[in-house]
């Protein structure tokens, strides 16, 4: 732990111990960190080296010397990329203005100490659990994973010192519902197009393929989020923990053998029924070859994936989920909307700084 700075009631302190940082890592986050997310955290912090800046409060440390926490604020920093400084779970204990800008101000600080040229956040890795942006004001605030809850008091803060949008990621609720793809779609053949869920079984045959589809595919402005390539085994344990076999897809080109599409569903493990079961899940990293867009495959892959979330049999009852999209990306909002009636609900935004 090295003290960055130190004033008469508060002090800042860089700190590297990831058991240390996640003992407090709840400040930066409305999300509960139920036991079960606390080895992907782990994991992911190690895969990133992530050090965080904490905010101490000195006064009363004597009246809990043994087993206190005057820990008052949080910021996790990490990169993968020379050039951007990444910082995410922000928080302050009370959103206290004074304490943010202390806190922003030690961010800028660090950046521009380590030399780099941009700062971009907050970003809550593992994102599947944690999410990434700050609310917009007006957003559902119904308890989600990878939907981050805040105060409208850090977004003003982060924009009078200098921070900027660099992104905006909108989320659109409905209920599910059972469709065949040949009868939504019109005059799209799905023929040629085979769907294939990915278990831990088969997962090493994919995921080269999946990958690649991300890197090679996914729209500039929405590459905001650090190398995924590190922690994408980080990604699919956690799936593979809820133990349903229908949770992540690929499609497969039948004529070439090529797998030009893939996707899946995140539980949320906050909305359950009486008995405990799942009531809701969020599409994410829906992803189709360039060559292959603009032939209604996210209408096959949403119609393949969705009626197994209500299986009696095996006891599921999903009956509703998000969609979670960036809003430049105009032919994905106009599909959930008029195909799968998405009300948005939540808009999330992505912050930039840069360094002189």
């Amino acid at each position: 732990m090295q003290i960055l700075i130190s004033r008469p009631k508060y002090q800042v302190y860089l700190e590297n111990s990831h058991k240390k940082i996640l003992n407090h890592l709840q400040i930066g986050t409305f999300i509960p960190i139920l036991p079960k997310f606390r080895n992907f955290l782990i994991r992911t912090f190690k895969n990133y080296d992530v050090k965080a800046i904490l905010l101490v409060n000195k006064e009363n440390h004597h009246l809990f010397r043994d087993n206190g926490d005057n820990v008052v604020g949080l910021s996790i920093l990490f990169n993968d990329d020379p050039d951007v400084l990444f910082f995410g779970y922000f928080g302050a204990y009370d959103h206290n203005p004074y304490k943010i800008n202390l806190l922003i101000n030690e961010l800028k600080k660090y950046a521009k100490k380590n030399n780099f040229k941009k700062i971009v956040g907050p970003v809550n890795i593992p994102v599947i659990i944690f999410g990434f942006g700050l609310m917009e004001e007006g957003s559902n605030k119904q308890l989600c994973t990878n939907k981050p809850i805040n105060p409208p008091i850090y977004q003003r803060l982060f924009f009078k010192n200098g921070f900027y949008v660099k992104y905006i990621e909108e989320t659109y609720y409905t209920r599910v519902i059972r469709c065949d793809p040949n009868k939504i779609s019109g005059s799209y053949d799905f023929s040629e197009f085979e769907y294939i869920n990915i278990i831990k079984e088969n997962l090493h045959l994919y995921l080269n393929d999946m990958i690649k589809l991300h890197k090679n595919n996914m729209p500039s402005y929405s590459k905001i989020t650090p190398n995924t390539e590190k922690n994408v085994h980080v990604l699919f344990d956690y799936l593979f923990s809820y133990k349903k076999d229908f949770l992540i897809w690929v499609i497969k080109h039948k004529p070439t053998e090529r797998i030009i599409a893939c996707g899946h569903l995140a539980p949320n493990p906050f909305l359950k029924d009486k008995h405990g079961r799942l009531l809701s899940a969020s599409i994410e990293h829906v992803v189709i070859e360039k060559d292959f867009q603009g032939r209604g495959l996210s209408i096959f892959m949403y119609c393949k994936a969705l009626p197994n979330v209500i299986n009696p049999k095996r006891g599921d009852r999903m009956k509703y989920y998000t969609n979670s999209i960036g809003i430049d990306n105009k032919r994905a909002i106009e599909f959930v909307k008029k195909y799968i009636n998405g009300i948005r609900d939540r808009r999330h935004l992505i912050l930039e700084y840069k360094l002189n």
